[in-house]
């Protein structure tokens, strides 16, 4: 399910004119400076692979950035009484999104330590400094009533502004205008049909 969801995504944001690239699976894979330890690495399940990556990579103003969505289904322990009643909004969404970057730090640091022979005293390693280079792992998160991460909104902002120049013939790398009816109409658009995927 979430890889469809990821899809769906993914192939609207790059229709709306963000830089989206996914399929990282080989990420880390060069890094590892041992081919005894590489041919170990290809010999793992596909899935497993997978879940060591990000779920991708966009470019957002000449920076590209690792990417991960999350979906928080509906329960106790991801919309806790305490978020519900929390003054600020979309608690449970911000303090899920708050957990991916210190996720794949720790994976990273699992693969320099099964793969790199890297200790405790010794990182970061080379799979771990690999994921540094790209900053903070921005998370791309769904809450279950429909709200939505910081970054996410950003991105919706980002495909919001590119698809009205677009469509309004306005050139490429002119700065555009305040925000109107056609640009608040193409973001309320992509962000309902980001939020029924939730």
């Amino acid at each position: 399910m979430h890889g469809g969801f990821l899809v769906t995504v993914f192939d609207d944001l790059a229709d709306n004119g963000v830089c989206v690239t996914d399929n990282l699976v080989g990420l880390f894979r060069g890094v590892l400076p041992d081919p005894a330890a590489r041919r170990q690495f290809d010999g793992l399940p596909f899935r497993t692979r997978r879940g060591m990556v990000p779920d991708g990579r966009v470019t957002l103003r000449m920076a590209e950035l690792f990417v991960e969505l999350r979906f928080l289904h509906w329960g106790t322990t991801t919309h806790s009484d305490a978020h519900l009643r929390h003054a600020s909004r979309c608690r449970s969404v911000t303090a899920r999104a708050a957990k991916v970057h210190g996720e794949y730090v720790k994976k990273a640091s699992d693969l320099d330590a099964k793969f790199c022979g890297t200790s405790a005293a010794e990182r970061p390693g080379p799979v771990e400094s690999r994921l540094a280079a790209f900053g903070t792992v921005r998370p791309m998160a769904v809450g279950h009533c429909g709200g939505l991460s910081p970054f996410l909104e950003e991105l919706i902002d980002a495909a919001a502004d590119s698809l009205v120049l677009k469509s309004t013939g306005v050139a490429c790398g002119v700065t555009p205008q305040p925000r109107n009816y056609p640009l608040s109409h193409h973001r309320v658009w992509l962000f309902f049909f980001i939020c029924r995927l939730g």
